[in-house]
């Protein structure tokens, strides 16, 4: 039973309005050639960032012309409608989701005020966590 409602659960989340917006702007960014092409040449900046930061010797001037780079296409990317409705749209659907995990949260008797602390309510009677 419990499977099942989670299909119906999933079924309705896939009917939403975020969902459909999420998807519909997932698409639009997709066929947008220019716009994928700046969004890979960012994530490529950003992996080659990465790498470098892993190496033993790390170039200061090579990273900072591919941060520069990047805040380039950052601030392109920002500017882009499409890129900004991708964006706007999935975070609806976040929030739906958000929304949907406290409400089954509330019906289980999840420590709520627990999550919204990022994991700690600051009273550590009855914890088992950090220490």
């Amino acid at each position: 039973m419990i499977i099942e409602k989670a299909r119906e659960l999933g079924i309705a989340l896939s009917e939403s309005e975020e969902f459909t917006a999420m998807n519909e702007a997932k698409l639009a960014m997709e066929r947008d050639e220019a716009l994928m092409e700046k969004l890979a040449a960012f994530n490529e900046k950003q992996s080659r960032i990465m790498e470098m930061m892993s190496e033993e010797e790390v170039s200061q001037a090579e990273i900072s012309r591919l941060s520069a780079e990047m805040e380039t296409l950052r601030t392109s990317l920002i500017e882009d409608e499409t890129f900004v409705r991708m964006l706007e749209t999935q975070g609806a659907f976040q929030a739906l989701m958000k929304r949907v995990n406290r409400a089954i949260g509330v019906c289980i008797g999840a420590d709520l005020e627990q999550e919204e602390n990022g994991g700690c309510g600051g009273d550590c009677a009855g914890c088992r966590g950090c220490h």
